[in-house]
């Protein structure tokens, strides 16, 4: 017999192993003469080759189990001490695993089916049993037992390895937390300290000088850094469900304000000019106002980048009745995006090679963190 690393019952090989193989089987049965077909039944040449070792009694049986290996056990269930599925229920209690054919005189097929429901692989009727038939079934519950005891193993594994991928998808969330919240304390501090140069609090800036302008560099740049930052903690919350949200009804009015005031100077910079449609007439909206504020953020800065020279962006509010939904349209007077390249802009830290107005390109999140936003 072929014994596989680590114990357990034989693996099936290829067919050449096959026909080589000798398994070891348990025949248990208090008749001498029935004891001794089943065991004549099972030697007979086949595929594979059954060496047979008797037993009486069950109680026989469950020391040899205890003391032995088997390959299979052919079992009848017409034994005195034990009668029925019980006799398959006590070979189970010391062991577990050992493939089990079960013989009976009983011609109610409710037997057979509680006795495989017990444990066993098959059940088969002696009075119309034939030796093919019997070697058969032993040969494909060992066939049984051993695919089962691959997927055990294929399950386990799989189970390790979920177990480990959840283990280190738990360090790089925390890794990308930590390193956004490191990244947010200089960045607040840049901003804040260049909102107060602006401002002329700690002495006049010359408006028509190169000073206003490289402090709006400097602003705008701090800004693109932020939303990079915040598109790495939000694409990693997104993927695993763990971003909350806050509904609530809104005004569009509201909507556009925010897109206005984080972009407005931006567009200018970079020579766009940026129109944000007003309709008074749009119902009242419902949802999370600030993750919708950050769609229309990453959708604009994007056209931003990719819109002509001079550059012109768009967004536009739309009612559709049928859909009962506001529906928002962000174009730019850009290039455009070929068909065939339209799905890789959403696909994380991919952006298409296409002429950009500013050195700061990105990490190629913003359209995917969008576009899971909603």
């Amino acid at each position: 017999r072929h014994t596989a690393p680590g114990g357990g019952h034989r693996g099936w090989q290829s067919s050449e192993l096959q026909r080589a193989q000798v398994y070891r089987a348990l025949v248990v049965d208090d008749d001498r003469v029935d004891r001794e077909l089943t065991q004549r039944a099972l030697i007979k040449q086949g595929r594979v080759t059954f060496h047979c070792v008797a037993a009486e009694s069950l109680t026989e049986a469950l020391v040899q189990l205890r003391d032995e290996d088997f390959d299979v056990l052919v079992l009848d269930l017409g034994l005195p001490e034990c009668h029925g599925v019980e006799t398959v229920l006590r070979v189970r209690a010391i062991a577990d695993d050992i493939p089990i054919v079960v013989l009976t005189d009983d011609d109610n097929d409710d037997v057979g089916v509680r006795a495989i429901l017990s444990g066993a692989h098959d059940c088969l009727n002696k009075s119309v049993m034939s030796p093919e038939v019997l070697h058969r079934a032993a040969e494909f519950a060992i066939q049984s037992q051993t695919l089962c005891e691959e997927l055990r193993r294929a399950k386990t594994l799989l189970a390790a390895n979920a177990r480990e991928l959840e283990l280190r998808t738990e360090a790089a969330h925390t890794f990308v937390d930590n390193l956004s919240h490191e990244f947010r304390t200089p960045l607040t501090v840049i901003k804040e300290y260049v909102a107060l140069l602006r401002d002329g609090v700690v002495g006049e800036v010359d408006l028509q000088s190169d000073q206003r302008r490289f402090l709006d560099v400097l602003a705008e740049r701090a800004d693109d850094l932020n939303t990079m930052v915040n598109d790495m903690l939000d694409i990693g919350k997104l993927r695993t469900s763990l971003l909350e949200t806050q509904r609530a009804t809104f005004q569009w009015s509201e909507l556009c304000a925010s897109v206005r005031s984080d972009l407005e100077n931006k567009a200018v910079l970079r020579n766009v000019a940026l129109s944000v449609i007003e309709d008074p007439s749009l119902p009242e909206l419902f949802g999370d106002i600030d993750q919708l504020s950050r769609v229309l953020n990453n959708l604009v800065r994007n056209a931003i980048k990719v819109a002509g020279e001079p550059g012109a962006i768009q967004v536009a509010p739309a009612f559709h009745a049928e859909r009962n939904a506001v529906v928002v349209r962000v174009s730019d007077n850009g290039c455009g995006i070929p068909p065939e390249e339209q799905e890789r802009i959403y696909r994380c830290f991919e952006q298409l090679d296409v002429e950009s107005r500013g050195s700061c390109n990105g990490l190629g999140l913003g359209l995917t963190v969008a576009r899971d936003l909603v």
